[in-house]
């Protein structure tokens, strides 16, 4: 009997356990700009959303074209951007010329719309440096609350800029999104 008890205990508390574990998880609305090509689209969702929860951005785009503002505008972000149940709203836009292109992602709060950070992210063509994905993780940490992954806490503790172009050190091996 004291057996079944206790097996009902951990059944009816497990799911309370995993709700709690989804709920601190970050929710991350992500708004590329105009220019930022659909491949580095593509790539950045899916880097950020390996750490966190991703808000619907088409449900942000149609608030913004009801508001009359563009989705990647600041006033965007303070007016329809705080609406959408977000802990962090991540703009990024892309420039440079030829060889030395830059994506530029600025960290909004969600609840306030205030600029949090912002961050310049080497790339190679179109596509991140590997020590670009490592600082944009690094960057979602900090702006979130969280903190890296293990192997990448003692190399945020040696590295303070997001500007890093070197090699990782002893960060694990780059994600590679163009083979999924």
């Amino acid at each position: 009997m004291r057996a079944l008890l206790l097996f009902l205990a951990v059944l009816v508390a497990a799911p309370a356990g995993a709700a709690a574990q989804a709920s601190d998880t970050p929710r991350v609305l992500f708004a590329p700009g105009g220019t930022v090509p659909v491949r580095l689209r593509r790539t950045v969702s899916r880097l950020l959303s390996s750490n966190a929860v991703l808000v619907s951005y088409e449900d942000y785009v149609r608030a913004c074209n009801e508001a009359g503002v563009r989705p990647s505008s600041a006033r965007a972000v303070r007016r329809v951007g705080t609406q959408q149940n977000a802990t962090v709203i991540v703009v990024g836009s892309y420039g440079g010329h030829y060889r030395r292109r830059m994506l530029r992602l600025r960290y909004y709060s969600g609840s306030s719309g205030e600029l949090m950070t912002s961050g310049n992210y080497a790339l190679r063509g179109q596509h991140l440096r590997p020590s670009s994905q490592h600082a944009i993780l690094r960057d979602l940490a900090t702006v979130t609350g969280g903190a890296p992954p293990p192997a990448q806490a003692s190399a945020a503790s040696e590295e303070p800029s997001s500007e890093a172009e070197g090699e990782g050190g002893d960060l694990p091996p780059p994600l590679d999104w163009e083979a999924q």
